[in-house]
């Protein structure tokens, strides 16, 4: 379990955590990443925070033969991964089709900080891209900010099929 001065380092307020915090509870997050001290940070973290159903896979394999049971409604993905990366998982994601995952919301992780490291993945299908050492508050807002661009996709697809039905 993690303790308070986690947070403290990280400059998670409480205010925002009980606030932010209960905006995600109940997702389901996939975390995909090959540094297993990497993976159970991050899980710990948001289980904590935002009460959050997470999974944690070590390599592509393992990651889409389990996808379409664990139905996640975010996918975080490290790019640097031995023999299958994630630009492969996520290509392989984007190839199913929507009610499938097709279209889950994606952040790519990474320690490469250049910017055509950063459009690479974007390219491949990503939403975000976010750098390692993790910014726990960056990861927090960008989670808010894909949840609500989703939520506001399927409002406007709604209120079009409306419109459309006689």
């Amino acid at each position: 379990m993690l303790n308070t001065s986690f947070y403290a380092r990280h400059d998670v307020r409480n205010e925002m955590v009980m606030n932010e915090g209960s905006a995600l509870k109940g997702i389901k997050i996939l975390i995909v990443d090959d540094d297993l001290d990497s993976c159970e940070l991050l899980s710990e973290f948001l289980q904590v925070y935002g009460e959050v159903e997470v999974r944690v896979f070590n390599c592509v394999k393992e990651t889409l033969v389990a996808f379409p049971q664990f139905q996640p409604q975010v996918l975080i993905s490290d790019i640097a991964m031995p023999g299958e990366d994630g630009i492969t998982l996520i290509q392989a994601v984007r190839s199913l089709p929507v009610e499938q995952g097709g279209k889950i919301p994606a952040i790519a992780l990474s320690a490469m900080a250049r910017e055509q490291d950063r459009q690479r993945a974007l390219e491949a299908g990503f939403d975000r891209y976010l750098t390692k050492p993790m910014d726990f508050d960056k990861l927090i807002s960008t989670l808010l900010d894909l949840l609500e661009e989703t939520t506001a996709l399927q409002g406007e697809k709604a209120e079009l099929t409306t419109k459309t039905t006689p």
